[in-house]
């Protein structure tokens, strides 16, 4: 066989190794590390079996994050993977559609290795490893056989571990294609982001579902005392969430003249004063809010707001 098509497939399945590794090693700990607080907090003995009206909340919290820290993870893995970009990737002139980056990735050997092993680590290792918050919420209260519970579990788990491997794979594609059109390389690093998602989500399998509960324990507490009150409660804090918009495009606007300052300083630029550079973030007007001389050039600026990512913003050529 040749070696040059074995290597990556090693390669393939070591990754996959190491992914997942990660996955059940962050969840462990933060299941287990939660489960004793828990019990230190109350008199029960750890022997005792787990008390479902204990961790039903917390563990429901946790099985909405297991998905979510499994894409992150895959989606990591995929982008950064320069032996999958060689062989997978054609490069582009323009961005590709869904069906046209799904049918690359599904007709890769590969990405059928990849979750081929990824697959396989559920069916061989113990339920507990990495879904053990899922199998608690489906199986504490039943008398089924533990093999019936597996294959259910797996029934769950397999279709959602090909779904997230396809889905971010796709995304993959769509970050080189961007990145190609956009002249900027992909810089290949693994070691960071991935220590720093396990870490952003190990905290959040911890303090999530503690938090998450006493936040209903306190809601439930206060419609037992005044449904009013408990309104005005939920009202305030949407109303706030929608405010938080406002300081953070400010603070955003004050980071863009600092950085816009430093840059025209130190390319030997112009740039006239800045007109009321706050107000754009509360009311758009006509005119232009300062200018940028360069080159015996003057580039009349004006300054545009968006306080979500998802605003789509449209030029005309007036």
């Amino acid at each position: 066989m040749d070696s040059k098509k074995v290597i990556p497939v090693y390669l393939r399945i070591w990754r996959t190794l190491a992914l997942y590794a990660v996955f059940v090693a962050v969840t462990s700990i933060a299941v287990f590390f939660y489960i004793f607080f828990s019990y230190s907090l109350s008199d029960r003995p750890f022997e005792d079996a787990l008390d479902r009206q204990l961790f039903l909340y917390p563990f429901l919290v946790q099985s909405i994050l297991l998905p979510l820290f499994l894409s992150s993870l895959s989606r990591i893995f995929a982008q950064q993977d320069p032996t999958m970009q060689k062989e997978i990737y054609p490069g582009a002139d323009a961005l590709g559609t869904l069906p046209q980056n799904m049918r690359l990735v599904l007709a890769n050997r590969l990405f059928w290795v990849e979750f081929a092993t990824l697959a396989l680590l559920p069916l061989l290792l113990p339920m507990e490893c990495g879904f053990f918050p899922l199998h608690f919420l489906l199986f504490s209260q039943g008398t089924l056989p533990r093999s019936v519970q597996k294959f259910l579990l797996l029934c769950i788990v397999l279709p959602l571990l090909f779904a997230i491997q396809l889905w971010q794979h796709v995304a993959a594609l769509y970050t080189w294609q961007q990145a190609e059109l956009a002249k900027k390389p992909i810089t290949g690093k693994l070691l960071a982001p991935t220590l720093s998602t396990a870490a952003l989500y190990g905290a959040a399998l911890l303090f999530l579902p503690p938090i998450i509960t006493l936040l209903f324990a306190a809601l439930i507490s206060l419609a037992a005392f005044s449904f009013t009150l408990l309104g005005a409660v939920i009202l305030g804090a949407l109303l706030l969430i929608f405010l938080l918009r406002y300081p953070r495009a400010l603070l955003i606007r004050r980071k863009f003249m600092k950085n816009l300052r430093k840059r025209c300083e130190k390319c030997g630029f112009t740039l006239s004063r800045i007109h009321r550079p706050y107000r754009s973030v509360f009311r758009l007007k006509d005119g232009f809010d300062f200018t940028v001389t360069a080159h015996k050039k003057t580039y009349t600026c004006k300054l545009l707001a968006g306080l979500s990512r998802r605003n789509a913003m449209a030029l005309s050529p007036e």
